[in-house]
């Protein structure tokens, strides 16, 4: 898995953008959602594809 952003970029966008305090964890929720979002978009493009032939 490839990070999408190191974990100072992370905190500090977060901190400047709405002053909230983020974590690891919370890195990994985001870095779990954007993957997640990255497959669905890469299955429904394959599908469409396949139905195009």
């Amino acid at each position: 898995m490839v990070p999408v952003m190191n974990i100072k970029k992370f905190e500090r966008f977060f901190r400047v953008a709405a002053g909230l305090d983020v974590d690891k964890n919370d890195l990994e929720r985001y870095s779990d959602f954007v993957n997640q979002k990255i497959y669905d978009l890469l299955i429904r493009g394959t599908a469409a594809a396949t139905a195009g032939a």
